[in-house]
């Protein structure tokens, strides 16, 4: 839930400019037979088809083949292991945000905003303010949730009356926006208007990087900007919190474990960083468990979890391929060198596919052990909000089992063309008569 994955993989090396097609070379010491593999691995940056069609073959191949591969302008780090542990070391920091000229001058207040947020913090103020929210986004502070979730659900997909419903854009989408607007007591707020401005301030983002791909939301101005900043303010400021996670930064900001600025700040990050994770999670997840309607008998027998079920498809399809960061000391791992300033992409779907940690990877096996996949990341930037997005897909699976859900019919889907988040853009379905 925070930005460490909103940001990142749009800002993946480019391929050189005088020739955006070229396959690179693998540095010295990988061997010419890797070309190929870096080549398709360029691919996958470049070209929106061979994200939709041909990842889940790169994502396999990669860890086999090639844990740690170094490319001329940066490193791709795939093996289960080796990502867990350089997810934990201190000389991988993530990349600062750089946006485009034209965005600063346009939007000023947003990019110091962003630049300024919690995922881009140095260690020591990063976990400090980790520390101010972990506790409220834990697994036993949100579990309470789920029956207002589903209720959320529930009204979100309208009456099961066999009509086709696109589950993205009814309930993906807007159902993060009015879970924070809960924690935030924003209930009296337009909830309409604030998805505008959520769906803006992420295509702000999604515009300011090369290989962003296309957005339909309309970037939000600076004029649209100071109004979400002013509720933020006031929220901060406001003498009584009805919601419970705005309650605990008040509190913090009282003890001073937190500046006024920063809980600003913080209130902006939650209204947006939760949203594509949760969307493109939660899609995900009923995507793949779609292919495999079996498991929707399983899940209403109880002879499944709804967690488990949604580990298993994110780590069959992770919403977010790669995670970014920036080598501050050199440091060994799998036999390379990693030098200071290296970029380096931690590729977490790979690692999810790593046949050293998961037997048979392309098979879906909810039965394995949930704990331990990348799709939320490890270390210092683990998505503090991988609980609150997982009580959400478990209201949706359950309310979806409940309506005896299906695909509306066998149209290839549309997919997202960004780089950040690999998911369909639509998810057609048909809800029959309640079980």
């Amino acid at each position: 839930m925070t930005a460490s994955t909103a940001a990142a993989p749009s800002r993946a090396p480019r391929p050189p400019a005088a020739d955006r097609s070229a396959h690179p070379t693998p540095r010295p010491g990988h061997g010419a037979s890797l070309a190929g593999l870096a080549g398709d691995l360029w691919r996958y940056f470049v070209d929106a088809d061979f994200r939709r069609t041909d990842a889940e073959t790169l994502f396999t191949a990669l860890p086999v083949r090639a844990p740690v591969l170094g490319l001329p302008n940066f490193w791709v780090v795939s093996g289960y292991d080796a990502v867990r542990r350089l997810s934990t070391r201190p000389e991988l920091v993530m990349p600062p945000a750089r946006f485009p000229a034209e965005v600063a001058d346009r939007l000023p207040g947003f990019v110091d905003f962003f630049t300024r947020s919690l995922s881009f913090l140095p260690g020591p103020d990063h976990q400090r303010l980790r520390g101010v929210l972990g506790p409220h986004l834990s697994p036993a502070a949100v579990d309470g949730l789920l029956p207002l979730v589903t209720d959320l659900v529930t009204d979100l997909l309208g009456p099961a009356d066999g009509r086709p419903v696109d589950l993205v854009s009814t309930v993906a989408e807007p159902l993060p926006v009015l879970v924070t607007a809960h924690l935030l007591g924003v209930d009296a707020v337009d909830h309409r208007w604030l998805t505008t401005r959520v769906a803006g301030l992420l295509a702000v983002l999604q515009t300011s990087f090369p290989g962003a791909g296309d957005r339909p939301a309309h970037p939000m101005d600076a004029a649209e900007f100071a109004e979400l900043a002013e509720l933020a303010e006031h929220l901060v400021d406001s003498p009584a919190a009805s919601g419970r996670l705005l309650a605990g930064i008040q509190t913090s900001c009282r003890a001073g474990d937190l500046t006024r600025d920063e809980a600003t700040r913080l209130v902006l990050l939650l209204f947006m960083t939760g949203v594509d994770t949760v969307t493109t999670g939660l899609t995900n997840t009923v995507h793949v468990l779609l292919d495999h309607p079996g498991e929707w008998d399983r899940l209403r027998a109880g002879t499944v979890s709804a967690p488990a079920l949604s580990a298993e498809a994110l780590r069959v399809l992770t919403p977010s391929s790669f995670a970014s960061r920036t080598v501050t000391t050199d440091l060994r791992i799998g036999g390379s060198t990693l030098r200071a300033g290296d970029a380096v992409l931690l590729c977490l779907a790979a690692a999810n596919r790593d046949p050293a940690r998961y037997p048979d990877p392309g098979a879906f096996r909810p039965e394995r052990t949930p704990a331990g996949s990348a799709a939320f990341g490890f270390g210092l930037h683990h998505c503090l909000g991988a609980a609150l997005a997982g009580v959400q897909t478990t209201a949706t699976l359950q309310v979806l089992a409940d309506r005896d859900v299906r695909r509306a019919d066998d149209r290839p889907l549309p997919w997202r063309t960004d780089l950040t988040f690999r998911s369909p853009a639509a998810l057609p379905v048909v809800l029959g008569g309640a079980r």
